[in-house]
């Protein structure tokens, strides 16, 4: 989790495990090419450990996202379990990146 999180906090797109599919990994380099980021579930759980950072900047809401993107849950299961919508969703998670990277001194 640790070279995740330096990863994430430095600025990375996202992480693609090695052993992915050569599908999954072709997708990936796609949207790293076009500044899209990978929000993978190995990522929000390499956020989500991080505690020192949860505790100190998350909103309850935010803490909650976070959780069940780190669950696996993708932003239209989230929608039906919270009621958010899913564009509120996919906005919190994008700032939830956005928090870490500057609270880890990376580049977006």
């Amino acid at each position: 989790m640790t070279a995740i999180r330096e990863a994430v906090g430095a600025g990375a797109l996202g992480i693609i495990r090695k052993s992915a599919p050569l599908e999954e990994t072709m997708a990936a380099v796609r949207a790293a090419a076009s500044d899209a980021t990978l929000d993978s579930a190995d990522v929000a759980a390499a956020i989500d450990t991080d505690t020192a950072f949860t505790g100190a900047s998350l909103t309850v809401e935010e803490r909650m996202v976070l959780a069940l993107w780190a669950a696996g849950l993708t932003p239209g299961h989230m929608s039906s379990r919270t009621g958010i919508p899913i564009p509120e969703i996919v906005s919190t998670i994008a700032d939830i990146r956005a928090q870490y990277v500057r609270a880890h001194g990376g580049d977006l």
